[in-house]
């Protein structure tokens, strides 16, 4: 059952009296909380700015290494990154609210970022309320009701998964796609790539992946980056 944003939102809240943290996965989600009233006096809200699904990652998320390689991926400058995507995490790093409520939806994009908050959450061993939204990015946004889920064992799976790019095992069902697509993403032989390695020529082939493949959840950011790299491969040969 999916509901309106704040729907999904006013079924925590009548049933949840601690304060919250609301964190979204990107801006466009976090605008679009914001026209249902938040941040508020007792909620607060951030936008985790990030694209794990692409580049490397360390062992310790938002550690001084996890910054600087992240930057790099990122095309950023450290102190750029720092900015943009730490200093906005600031009420989640410091661990300021007794609950927290993630926003994100089931693509490999959302997946990976999703994983990545909460191995931060096991390893730093958080011990509040964490509630997911499942979400659905159409127009209008729709979310699934809250789920309450736990962030142990995610530190693993972040290392396996994101660091060794291996499918862990004991993943949560509603990851795992999330987690094959992610794998599939960064094989050079897998569906997409070839995929678009065989469709190099063909016009507006960035509008064209959006529209077909929407489970990655990329942008044309992401789908620009791999049409380039899979045409300087071509050029090479």
């Amino acid at each position: 059952m999916k509901l309106s944003l704040s729907d999904a939102h006013d079924l925590l809240a009548r049933e949840h009296a601690f304060p919250l943290l609301h964190i979204t996965s990107g801006d466009s989600l976090a605008y679009s909380l914001g026209d249902i009233g938040l941040p508020d006096e007792q909620n607060g809200l951030v936008s985790f700015r990030e694209a794990m699904c692409d580049g490397n990652t360390t062992e310790m998320p938002f550690s001084e290494s996890f910054q600087k390689i992240r930057a790099t991926a990122l095309g950023v400058a450290p102190d750029e990154y720092h900015r943009r995507v730490i200093e906005p995490l600031a009420p989640f790093l410091s661990a300021q609210y007794p609950s927290l409520a993630l926003w994100f939806g089931e693509d490999m994009f959302c997946i990976a970022n999703l994983v990545t908050l909460l191995a931060y959450l096991d390893m730093s061993a958080y011990t509040g309320q964490i509630f997911l939204f499942s979400v659905e990015e159409c127009i209008p946004e729709m979310a699934a009701p809250p789920t309450l889920i736990s962030a142990r064992g995610f530190g693993w799976i972040y290392e396996m998964l994101l660091c060794r790019h291996r499918l862990p095992e004991n993943l949560p069902d509603s990851f795992r796609t999330g987690a094959y697509l992610y794998l599939d993403y960064h094989n050079p032989d897998g569906i997409l790539n070839g995929y678009i390695r065989s469709h190099l020529d063909m016009d507006a082939l960035v509008s064209h992946l959006l529209s077909r493949f929407p489970e990655y959840g990329l942008g044309d950011t992401q789908y620009q980056k791999q049409i380039e790299r899979l045409q300087s491969e071509k050029r090479s040969r």
